[in-house]
């Protein structure tokens, strides 16, 4: 009888997680594309591209500013666990 409540509690973990996977990659791009053609109508076309490559370029900053120091952390945390190194490719 456990056998089927874990078999059933796998797949509820599964249904949740395709839901989720469909939300981030299918529901929020819908949204802000949405925010942005609102905002495009309020502040004009040109200013809306203003504002997205300046936060582009603020967010590039933020994240060149922090370097390479969250990736090394997880590969330390990665490699102290015990486990074989990732096999998807890293910037150096």
């Amino acid at each position: 009888m456990s056998g089927f409540g874990s078999r059933s509690e796998a797949r509820g973990r599964g249904r949740l997680r395709w839901w989720l996977l469909a939300l981030l990659f299918v529901v929020i791009p819908i949204v802000e594309i949405a925010i942005l053609i609102q905002l495009g109508r309020v502040v004009g076309p040109w200013w809306t591209i203003l504002i997205l490559l300046a936060d582009g370029a603020l967010g590039r900053s933020w994240s060149g500013a922090r370097g390479a120091e969250p990736g090394v952390a997880f590969r330390t945390r990665w490699r102290r666990a015990g486990c074989p190194p990732p096999s998807w490719p890293t910037a150096h």
